[in-house]
């Protein structure tokens, strides 16, 4: 995990944090706004930060792609979600709990299940048209 840490435009940190002493690292941050984009590991984190006492948000990938400078690296990412974060117009995303979080990962499974079973269906219904 890479991250930025940027104060008005001049970054004051930059460098990796292997994933595991990442909230080492937030606890011994003193409180400011964190930004993270939004993913499934990023409403961990930000739950995490606010737990620490940081103002922690995600910011939609869609709304920091266009601030990736160059190639696609941790490092370029970090940077990218510090200068979309500083827009003043920008949009984020709400943070789900836990339980938001898993009930959704079992509307995605059902889903899944019902697709797969559509299809096992329709080829089962193919394979009776030749016979």
């Amino acid at each position: 995990m890479s991250l930025a840490r940027i104060n008005g435009v001049k970054i004051v940190e930059k460098r990796k944090i292997q994933l595991g002493k990442f909230a080492e690292y937030l606890a011994n941050l003193p409180p400011c706004a964190v930004f993270f984009e939004a993913c499934g590991g990023a409403h961990h984190w930000c739950r995490k930060a606010r737990s620490l006492g940081h103002q922690s948000k995600m910011i939609p990938a869609q709304f920091v792609k266009p601030f990736v400078k160059s190639n696609k690296n941790d490092f370029n990412d970090a940077e990218a979600i510090c200068e979309a974060a500083q827009r003043p117009t920008m949009r984020f995303a709400h943070l789900r709990s836990e339980d938001q979080q898993a009930f959704g990962c079992l509307l995605k499974l059902r889903e899944q299940l019902v697709e797969e079973r559509t299809a096992i269906s329709n080829q089962a219904h193919t394979f009776l048209l030749y016979k």
